[in-house]
């Protein structure tokens, strides 16, 4: 409200303020810096130039007189000779909009040129290591596979069911015509295991032919296992979109694939194949009808 020792009328007060206010506040970059919390300066501007202005009812801005509006002016004292006029100024682009500024687009650039060859590092490395994973193996350090002495440890041709040589734990298997056939379609591991464990080092041979399944289509032989959780493995499998032979390692029911057990194989349904194992140490060969395709070292 106006007061006696006031030295403008409450009206000139918010008319003067109306030049400057409402008003926002912008940080621009400085010499082309990206970084405006380090290198920017805080500008005041005018975002919504057509807000109106209004006076407070004793100053209360929840109580404004709408009704009437005030328009942005001086005191009368402060332009005695002519009155108070707003004329508009024609800016260049790069004032209001920083970012046409030649610096600041060149910093853009830059960064975007960094960042690309940033993730082009990131996806040589990732190519890298999809090209490990799935490369073939190279021979193992031996070239031939020293002989296991003594008499066969486990010897079945599947005629008959031999409960004293094999348990079934899961999946639905059935002995017809000397074969032993596994008729469970699931996505997890259906196991018949032999009763007894086997040696440290062994050679193993299994003829085998894949049938179905649902979607890897794989049959294979595991070892070093305590229980359908923990356990090592070599299968092989029909899968459509990227047939192979692999080793896998099973620890507390998560299963691995390191690199380098893994060779694309041609691998078909309705095919007979020949799977042998050898392991001697931590060396695992793997080899299908007679040729070998694995020579992998065993994680510890």
């Amino acid at each position: 409200h106006d007061h006696m020792y006031d030295p403008i009328a409450q009206k000139d007060y918010y008319q003067f303020r109306a030049i400057f206010e409402p008003h926002q506040i912008r940080v621009d970059p400085i010499d082309g810096r990206l970084d405006v919390d380090k290198h920017g300066i805080s500008l005041a501007y005018d975002a919504k130039p057509d807000t109106p202005t209004f006076l407070y009812q004793r100053g209360n801005d929840k109580r404004p007189e709408k009704d009437n509006p005030l328009a942005a002016s001086i005191p009368g004292f402060l332009s005695p000779q002519r009155p108070f006029s707003v004329s508009p100024v024609q800016l260049a682009a790069t004032t209001y909009y920083p970012g046409a500024r030649e610096s600041v687009r060149q910093a853009l650039i830059t960064t975007a040129q960094e960042t690309v060859a940033r993730r082009q590092r990131e996806l040589d490395a990732a190519n890298k290591s999809v090209q490990s994973t799935t490369r073939p193996t190279e021979s193992s350090p031996t070239t031939s596979i020293p002989p296991i002495a003594g008499i066969p440890f486990l010897d079945d041709d599947f005629s008959r069911q031999r409960p004293r040589l094999w348990k079934t734990t899961t999946g639905n298997w059935t002995w017809n015509k000397s074969r032993l056939v596994q008729s469970q379609v699931a996505n997890t591991r259906q196991m018949c295991s032999a009763t007894r464990p086997h040696p440290l080092d062994f050679s193993i041979t299994l003829k085998l032919r894949i049938i179905g399944g649902r979607t890897y289509h794989s049959v294979g032989i595991s070892f070093d296992g305590t229980d359908a959780n923990n356990l090592k493995g070599v299968y092989l499998s029909a899968h459509p979109k990227g047939s192979k032979i692999q080793y896998t390692q099973v620890t507390n029911g998560i299963a691995t694939y390191p690199t380098g057990g893994q060779r694309t194989l041609d691998i078909q349904r309705g095919r007979d194949y020949q799977l042998r194992l050898d392991v001697r140490g931590d060396w695992l060969n793997a080899w299908v009808d007679g040729k070998r395709q694995l020579a992998f070292r065993l994680p510890a």
